[in-house]
């Protein structure tokens, strides 16, 4: 028993520690590859936990369930105006199947707002209530996501305003053009095959991959909030990745939730025409567990090499985030020095080999400082940072001295007989500190290979 116990316990010890002190860059280009997606996997089932995602999508399905009338109000009229209501209508359906009773009454109310915001005051008042309970929802998505990124700072107003309108509008133009281009596809390829009898060989293997066309629209659909929402830059690859393990899981859910749907008419007894809402509801609640776990792919996936030694900077003291504060300093000083891009969160994390969420705590206790400040890349969408202060006099003392003063300084401390002795050697500690030799420019010091 006690072999038993032993083992588990080894296989425990390497999957949470063992497994991240491996250097990939050591072995050969099958076990690294082998390595790296056994480490996304492991890092996804851990951010899926630490990052609480079983809550948040409980508040997600919560805002869902209070903002669905509206969202399917704003496409529905956006849809209308363009002339494919119909067309909308039929891959809502499709696209929420088994949950037929529930969407038909949805679209009623749907209509029936649309039908009450039209003219007069009223009327505006409803427009506005309809596009803040979408930016409200969206919004939520967006914090979600943030925090499964490590992202502190969310999009400003006035960029959730034009983003999130530009979802609104394109969104269900989209679903609509997906739509109508898969029955094209489709139409196209059987057709072609009714007449060259030669490809009939090929038709079952056609018939079967054009089955999976609802998987490609969700995969698409996934990947496209994955790369969007989140308020940093996701690689493409990255997001296309969690999109895909979205779609397949949302695909699997969907099917499995249709095949062994059973206790409808146990619900219904209890229920009575309710008896779909507690269906939909749970249907509502795994669909946004997927959608965060494909999340947590995504951010693993564009990440995990940052992830070496990970478990050793959890407990990391103050004297080592110092240093690495310094040196994230020392290169946004240095960039400004040689005009050269100020660095991003990634290129930090990549280039110094320090966890990114590690990272961007870090910048953003530098930010909060007043040691470094965010720019925009406008180029690149990408947020970098800059030093914030006179570089001359971003010397070693005053940056640890700006971090450690940082936060509010009001505390209502109980005066003690030593509490005015140990104030005042503690000011002249920091004085003696920055008259140092040793206490440098930050620009004055050379820039150095990291060491590997």
């Amino acid at each position: 028993m006690s072999s038993i116990s032993n083992l588990l316990h080894t296989v425990q010890h390497f999957l949470t520690v063992d497994i991240w002190r491996l250097h990939s860059k050591q072995l050969t280009p099958l076990k690294a590859a082998l390595l790296t997606k056994l480490r996304i996997i492991l890092l996804a089932i851990r951010g899926f936990s630490e990052d609480k995602c079983q809550l948040r999508a409980s508040a997600l399905t919560f805002y869902s369930l209070l903002s669905i009338v509206p969202v399917f109000a704003m496409a529905f009229g956006i849809a209308k105006g363009f002339g494919f209501e119909r067309t909308l209508r039929s891959k809502i359906y499709e696209l929420f199947s088994g949950q037929q009773q529930v969407i038909e009454q949805v679209i009623s109310f749907s209509d029936s707002l649309l039908e009450n915001t039209r003219g007069g005051l009223i009327a505006g008042v409803g427009i506005l209530v309809l596009f803040w309970t979408v930016i409200k929802l969206l919004g939520n998505i967006e914090i979600s996501l943030n925090e499964i990124w490590g992202v502190k700072k969310h999009r400003s107003l006035g960029r959730k305003f034009a983003d999130y309108l530009s979802i609104m509008l394109i969104c269900p133009i989209l679903v609509v053009l997906s739509s109508s281009l898969t029955v094209l596809v489709s139409s196209s390829l059987l057709t072609l095959l009714s007449e060259y009898t030669s490809l009939s060989l090929i038709t079952p293997a056609l018939t079967f991959a054009l089955s999976f066309t609802p998987v490609a629209v969700l995969l698409v659909a996934f990947s496209f909030m994955y790369f969007f929402m989140p308020n940093t830059k996701v690689r493409p690859w990255a997001a296309l990745l969690g999109g895909t393990a979205a779609a397949i899981g949302y695909h699997l859910t969907q099917w499995a939730y249709i095949t062994f749907q059973v206790g409808i008419g146990h619900y219904g007894a209890v229920y009575g025409s309710f008896a779909a809402l507690p269906l939909f509801l749970l249907w509502l609640q795994l669909s946004w567990l997927i959608v965060l776990f494909g999340a947590e792919v995504s951010y693993a996936s564009q990440n995990v090499h940052t992830y070496e030694y990970e478990p050793d900077a959890r407990g990391m003291n103050r004297t080592t985030r110092n240093l690495i504060a310094l040196q994230f300093t020392h290169t946004a000083v240095h960039s400004f020095l040689h005009e050269t891009p100020f660095p991003s969160a990634q290129h930090l994390s990549e280039t110094q080999g320090v966890p990114i969420r590690l990272t961007s705590e870090i910048l953003h206790e530098l930010t909060q400082a007043g040691v470094l400040l965010e720019t925009t890349d406008s180029s690149e969408n990408t947020v970098r940072y800059a030093p914030a202060k006179n570089i001359d006099s971003l010397t070693i003392a005053r940056t640890i001295s700006l971090l450690e003063d940082s936060g509010g300084a009001t505390f209502p401390l109980t005066p003690l007989g030593v509490t005015t002795p140990l104030k005042n050697s503690l000011e002249n500690f920091r004085i003696s500190l920055e008259k140092s030799p040793d206490n440098l420019p930050l620009s004055a010091i050379l820039l150095e290979e990291p060491q590997r």
